[in-house]
């Protein structure tokens, strides 16, 4: 389990893996904010296109933590 081992202030934690014969439970960090519904539905914020700014910090929090996997 290589995500148990990476950790990044831009990805979701994974904690532990618990496996039974059945189904594979994957235990994660907590995530206070949904990302594409913040986006998409103005959720979290007035409706609309985000600002170009703010979505390109959001589009350099993704390549972060992206880049924390390889």
């Amino acid at each position: 389990a290589i995500m148990k081992h990476v950790h990044h202030e831009n990805l979701v934690r994974l904690i532990e893996i618990v496996e039974n014969p059945s189904e594979i439970i994957l235990v994660m960090e907590l995530a206070m904010t949904d990302l594409f519904a913040y986006m998409t539905t103005g959720q979290f914020r007035p409706a609309g296109r985000l600002p170009e700014n703010e979505a390109k910090g959001i589009f350099r929090q993704i390549v972060e933590g992206e880049s924390a996997c390889l």
